[in-house]
């Protein structure tokens, strides 16, 4: 089951800005919030390295020696352009 993590560093900022009657209570808070920021940042590298996996190896090199593959040859010594039919 997948879960959005809205937590942003601004949610953390404004979070430090609020005065808590207890600090105990204020520092767990502010744990919570970059523990959540964290993995939310853990998640988004790992969600871009795995599409950066997969898009590469979607690509194969070409194989240059492979003799089904057409290459454009150069025009002959001599071969005119307007020549050709």
């Amino acid at each position: 089951m997948s879960r959005s993590i809205h937590t942003t560093h601004g949610d953390l900022s404004r979070e430090k800005r609020c005065s808590y009657s207890s600090k105990e209570l204020h520092r767990q808070r502010l744990r919570e919030l970059a523990s959540a920021i964290g993995k939310k940042q853990r998640i988004k590298l790992h969600s871009r390295q795995d599409r950066r996996k997969r898009r590469t190896a979607d690509v194969r090199p070409l194989a240059t020696d492979d003799p089904g593959v057409a290459k454009p040859t150069p025009p002959a010594a001599g071969d005119d352009a307007t020549n050709r039919g």
